[in-house]
């Protein structure tokens, strides 16, 4: 991949740090107003002994736009994280997230809903890095592809030696709009303990033609089917969202 020469450059590096016992949700939502055509962020995410961190993150600029992306996570003993990625614009989107799941009893839950046509590309890598026993990691990206659209995933779940009881999910799913669209998964496993739980997978389909034809059945427009189809494929990760955020990303 080429970076373009850039028109200008927005770049940021942001902090969110919870400590031990505390709650936080954060929402980073895009206009898609942006004269800039590069975009670079780099976020780390630090949560607590017994924390909560919901963290939410939408990509929404102009379609001639780059968007790299880079997001570390570290979980101390009981902390619980949500991580979401929206992902609706930009021409090339690259984004790197690594977990760092550092006590016992961690919980990372990690999302990704992305949407891309025209000749978009999106290349997402991922790291579930369990570092201690009993901790738990839950990831499912989910993408939507039409016309020429590209999305590369490369994902890994690490689990060390002596982080016995690891529980670890990974699960990458693309629905193909186009017979020109194209999605390379990569999913891993490295496993160093002998007592742990980690599962993952790949899966590429289309729309059901059954599913199809009972709404057409039922008089509804092969347009509005599509879209309604679409919307319940996505729900699983809006559903998730708090209200006036999942409402914004339904509208979109």
């Amino acid at each position: 991949f080429k970076l373009q020469t850039t028109r200008s450059t927005f770049a940021a590096r942001n902090l969110v740090e919870v400590a031990a016992g505390g709650a936080l949700t954060v929402v980073e939502l895009s206009d898609g107003k942006t004269s800039d055509n590069l975009a670079l962020l780099s976020t780390r995410l630090k949560v607590g002994r017994g924390a909560t961190l919901n963290y939410i993150a939408s990509q929404d600029i102009p379609l001639d736009s780059q968007f790299f992306g880079q997001w570390e996570i570290e979980a101390e003993e009981g902390a619980q994280v949500n991580v979401t990625l929206l992902n609706f614009g930009s021409a090339y989107t690259r984004q790197e997230v690594t977990a760092f799941l550092r006590g016992r009893n961690a919980n990372v839950r990690l999302r990704s809903l992305t949407l891309a046509d025209g000749t978009r590309e999106i290349d997402q890598r991922t790291l579930q890095i369990h570092e201690s026993p009993s901790a738990k990691s839950d990831l499912l990206f989910k993408n939507v592809l039409d016309d020429k659209a590209r999305t590369i995933f490369s994902g890994l779940i690490q689990v060390a030696e002596g982080a016995q009881k690891t529980d670890a999910y990974q699960k990458n799913r693309n629905l193909m709009l186009s017979e020109d669209a194209q999605a390379h998964s990569l999913p891993g496993l490295e496993i160093e303990a002998n007592d742990v739980r980690c599962t993952h997978g790949a899966t590429c389909g289309k729309l059901s033609e059954d599913e199809l034809f009972y709404l057409r059945a039922r008089g509804v427009e092969t347009k509005e089917a599509q879209r309604l189809l679409i919307g319940g494929y996505c729900e699983e990760i809006i559903a998730e969202l708090p209200e006036a955020v999942a409402s914004w990303a339904r509208q979109r």
